[in-house]
């Protein structure tokens, strides 16, 4: 009958030590969830920015383009005048 006695106070010693993991692991999980919480609002912060670039970086090349169209244009221009100066000067 002892034997039996020890062999259930053993049960319920592993079975508390089982109850304070198993409590110790829901403590652990939410923090880890918190912290994982913390992280995909990074990563949304962290897309919402690269994409604020990406759309800065096209507005950027769009912006260099037409302005290389201008210069174009402008020096286009210039050369016209710069025609009709000599052919003054010659006439």
């Amino acid at each position: 009958m002892q034997n039996l006695t020890e062999h259930i106070a053993s049960i319920e010693d592993k079975v508390r030590l089982v109850l304070q993991k198993m409590e110790e692991l829901k403590a652990e999980n939410i923090v880890l969830k918190k912290k994982n919480d913390n992280l995909l609002s990074r990563i949304e912060e962290l897309n919402g920015k690269k994409e604020l670039e990406q759309t800065n970086l096209s507005t950027n090349q769009q912006s260099e383009g037409k302005y290389e169209e201008i210069k174009k244009e402008l020096d286009h221009y210039i050369d016209e005048i710069d025609q009709t100066i000599q052919l003054l000067k010659a006439s």
